[in-house]
């Protein structure tokens, strides 16, 4: 089994206790009745060891990330949090992709890397040499050719009909008024 789907790494706790040893992190086991319906569908879905933790712990881990992105960060946005959370909803892939193209508008970032593309910031440079004048117009080699202008009939006129082929035309029959 591949642990990792288009370069995203697999579902992990990221509050690692050894980690958090090596580290000096102080580490709490957060308890939260669910009912065990609600369990067993994850576990249907992904019944690897450790999924509700690494569940948990990635959900945990990214509404704290976006409450600091949002300047969530101490009891005076208690009324803030409580609105965030009481109205957050997983996006659908298009509707993320809508909001990262407007965040890069938004925050001046925009033009750096590509829509859709989990790769961001500036694109490598290329070994092509940058010359400043674009690309030439490839010329056509054969003899210039004059336009043709078009035989417009007006009304019922006779005499300015189509030119039949053999037949000559004058220029008082391409004439038009």
């Amino acid at each position: 089994m591949n642990n990792t789907t288009d370069g995203i790494p697999p579902l992990v706790n990221p509050y690692d206790p050894a980690k958090a040893r090596e580290r000096g992190d102080q580490m709490t086991i957060v308890t939260c009745p669910i009912y065990t319906s609600d369990v067993n569908f994850f576990k249907l879905i992904r019944p690897t060891l450790g999924t509700i933790t690494a569940l948990m712990g990635t959900l945990w881990k990214k509404l704290i990330l976006e409450c600091n992105e949002r300047n969530i960060t101490d009891v005076s946005k208690q009324t803030e949090f409580e609105l965030f959370v009481a109205g957050c909803r997983i996006l659908s892939a298009n509707e993320y992709s809508e909001y990262t193209i407007l965040k890069r508008r938004a925050t001046g970032t925009a033009g750096r890397g590509l829509p859709n593309s989990p790769i961001s910031g500036p694109m490598s440079q290329t070994s092509g040499p940058n010359d400043g004048r674009g690309i030439e117009v490839a010329r056509d080699a054969s003899p210039t050719i004059p336009p043709v202008i078009p035989n417009v009939q007006s009304g019922g006129r006779t005499g300015r009909g189509r030119k039949r082929k053999g037949q000559e035309t004058t220029s008082e029959q391409n004439h038009v008024e």
